[in-house]
C-alpha cells in the first residue's frame, strides 16, 4: 500500500492492491455537513487520477471497473469511539478508525472488545475444541491445466464457468455459500469468490448467481 504525505485531510489518495491482483486508487477528501451526500463530481476524480499518478506512472486508467464514493464519519472528540454506547447497556462500540490505523490496532481493540463481553458475561468460557482453521479455498482461475483437470474429476460444477470476466465456477460458488457463515446473498457470494467483479459487473452471471444461490 503506498501512501503520500499527510495533509490535513488525512492520508489522501494511496494505491493499495487487493489480494485479488487489483488495485484500489484513492480516495479523495471533502468535507460536507449532509450525511446523504453521496454526489461526485468529475473535478473529484480528475484530483484522484493526478494526485495517484505521483505515486505510479503505470497505473491502467484505461481499465477502471468502477468508481464509487462513501462517508467517513469524524466524531467531535477527533478520537477513537472505543466502549460501551450511552444510555445503551450492552452495546460496545468500536468506530472512527480509519483504514490505515485499524490494522496495527486491530489486536488491542479485539482484546478490549473480548474484555468487555466477558464483564458483562462472566459465564462465558473459551471452547475447548475450538479449531481457528478453515479447510482450504480453491481459486479456479489460479490453479495450474492440470490442478483445474484434478478438480474438474472430483466435482464437475468446478468445470462450468459462471463468471467469465473472472473466470468464477459454479463449484466455487457453492462451496461459499454452503461453508459455516457461508454467503446468503448475492453480494455476499461476490465479496467472497468475485462473480461481478468484472468488466460488465455482474450483467451476465447475476441471474444464474441467484438461482445457485436459491437451489443452495
Amino acid at each position: 500500500m503506498i501512501f503520500q504525505c499527510p495533509t490535513e485531510k488525512g492520508k489522501g489518495v494511496l494505491l493499495a492492491p487487493t489480494v485479488h491482483g487489483t488495485v484500489l486508487i484513492g480516495p479523495d477528501s471533502v468535507f460536507i455537513d449532509d450525511k446523504e451526500d453521496l454526489s461526485t463530481e468529475g473535478e473529484g476524480l480528475h484530483i484522484i487520477r493526478e494526485t495517484a499518478l505521483k505515486s505510479s506512472q503505470k497505473i491502467p486508467f484505461d481499465k477502471v471497473i468502477r468508481s464509487y464514493t462513501g462517508l467517513r464519519a469524524v466524531p467531535s472528540t477527533h478520537d477513537f469511539i472505543i466502549g460501551e454506547a450511552a444510555g445503551i447497556p450492552g452495546f460496545f462500540q468500536c468506530g472512527r478508525i480509519r483504514i490505515a490505523q485499524a490494522f496495527p490496532l486491530q489486536p488491542a481493540v479485539a482484546a478490549d472488545a473480548v474484555a468487555y463481553v466477558l464483564s458483562k458475561l462472566p459465564e462465558l468460557r473459551e471452547k475447548a475444541d475450538y479449531n481457528p482453521r478453515r479447510r482450504p479455498v480453491i481459486r479456479f482461475a489460479e490453479l495450474t491445466e492440470s490442478e483445474k483437470i484434478e478438480t474438474i474429476g472430483k466435482d464437475r460444477r468446478y468445470g462450468h464457468v459462471v463468471c467469465r470476466c473472472e473466470t468464477v465456477t459454479e463449484g466455487e460458488i457453492i462451496d461459499c455459500i454452503r461453508r459455516n457463515a457461508g454467503a446468503t446473498t448475492v453480494k455476499g457470494v461476490k465479496k467472497r469468490v468475485r462473480p461481478g467483479m468484472g468488466r460488465c459487473q455482474g450483467g451476465f452471471c447475476g441471474p444464474r448467481i441467484m438461482e445457485i444461490l436459491q437451489g443452495n
